[in-house]
């Protein structure tokens, strides 16, 4: 596969050449020349596969040509080793929450897994890949500062990416200080899940009593119409099941919109047996 420039300056480029560029050389984003379709079946199964097969079918219709199976699964799985919940919001509708990664934010779906490619790249030609997240995030800074968002430091964090010790040892420090900040944040945010399961709770619990009410309402009219017949059939005098055409002509009147005639028949019935 190879992949253009949304400038259309630059010549097209590997993916291979693509994720370590970062950008294109007119400072353009790289976008494949094709993209293949996805089989109907992937949708008609889609809601009995996993978060990591959803992942890596979509990841195998774009990259399959230029990395294997294997390894592909395997840069997927390592990205996603987070949950990213569908959530429902009301009917019909639902939220992907994106939040739940190891920096609680949405970058954590792409970063990670351009990370793991770029790292995958640089394996390939026998480099050390531990500071492969940091080179992602310099092309991403590259790319800010294009768009001027960014301002002195980028020099400093390129000078840093020249030299393998400084940039692992800053990496770490950045790294303890993350951890640090993710543990109070999980600390802060660790009864998310038991309110949810209370909210689950008591929503269960209010369906639980919406049932019993309309239940209670249906047996209160059963009875209340059984009360009503008992009344009609005592007024014409049957007493036997040879009467009911006495007693149904009453009854469908006046219990008409109450219940149906089918219903009122066999109850009258019931009672003059």
């Amino acid at each position: 596969m190879r992949y253009y420039s949304t400038n259309k300056t630059s010549p097209t480029a590997s993916l291979k050449e693509a994720v370590v560029r970062g950008l294109a050389p007119d400072r353009g984003l790289y976008m494949p020349e094709r993209i293949a379709t996805i089989p109907a079946a992937f949708f008609k199964h889609i809601g009995e596969m996993s978060l990591g097969d959803i992942a890596y079918v979509a990841a195998n219709t774009l990259f399959g040509e230029d990395i294997d199976s294997s390894t592909l699964k395997n840069i997927v799985n390592d990205t996603l080793n987070f949950e990213i919940p569908l959530v429902k919001v009301d009917d019909d509708r639902y939220a992907l929450e994106l939040f739940h990664g190891p920096t609680l934010a949405f970058k954590d779906v792409g970063a990670r897994f351009m990370a793991r490619m770029l790292g995958h790249f640089n394996a390939q030609e026998g480099r050390e890949t531990a500071n492969s997240e940091l080179q992602y995030k310099l092309a991403e800074l590259k790319k800010e500062k294009f768009e001027g968002r960014v301002g002195e430091g980028l020099a400093l964090l390129e000078e840093l990416c020249r030299e393998d010790k400084g940039i692992l040892t800053e990496t770490e420090r950045e790294m303890e200080n993350l951890d640090q900040k993710i543990e109070e944040e999980n600390r802060l945010l660790g009864n998310i899940q038991h309110i949810r399961e209370q909210r689950k709770a008591l929503e269960a619990g209010c369906r639980q009593q919406e049932e019993l009410r309309e239940e209670l309402s249906r047996a209160k009219e059963t009875y209340e119409n059984a009360k009503e017949l008992k009344k009609i059939i005592a007024q014409v005098g049957a007493t036997s099941p040879k009467e009911m055409g006495k007693v149904m002509g009453i009854a469908s009147k006046a219990l008409a919109g109450r219940a149906d005639g089918k219903a009122i028949s066999a109850k009258v019935k019931e009672l003059l047996n």
